[in-house]
């Protein structure tokens, strides 16, 4: 104990200043422990709001992530679509434009066979 003896251990003053501090050591003991405990407990609530909170962050983040993400992935696939359209139209196109060259080629032919012909026969006359 931190007093220092102006008594002599057994008299009553003394014996009542010893149970005295006893009882406020254990009394601060018990206050302290309370302390801990309580500080514990409040370093669990905060930590807990936090990870509440936090949590409620990481999922609104992660829901605009994901709908940023599908939008994107929904402008893909329009582009891939109209890509396609536009790759389906244009082999159209390309096949109505071969049609066309084999008809004008069958045509050319043709003129190229009256022509022989006609150049023939007007040998032939002579």
């Amino acid at each position: 104990p931190p007093w220092t003896p102006l008594v002599p251990d057994h008299t009553p003053v003394q014996k009542t200043f010893k149970r005295c501090y006893a009882e406020i050591a254990s009394q601060m003991d018990d206050l302290m422990v309370t302390v801990v405990e309580a500080e514990e407990k409040i370093q669990d609530q905060v930590y807990t709001r936090v990870v509440d909170q936090l949590q409620h962050v990481f999922d609104h983040q992660g829901r605009k992530e994901l709908r940023d993400l599908l939008g994107k992935v929904r402008h893909l696939q329009v582009a891939n679509q109209a890509m396609g359209e536009g790759v389906h139209d244009s082999m159209h196109e390309l096949q109505l434009q071969l049609e066309a060259s084999a008809q004008l080629q069958a045509e050319n032919n043709e003129l190229k066979e009256r022509l022989a012909r006609y150049q023939r026969e007007r040998g032939s006359m002579r």
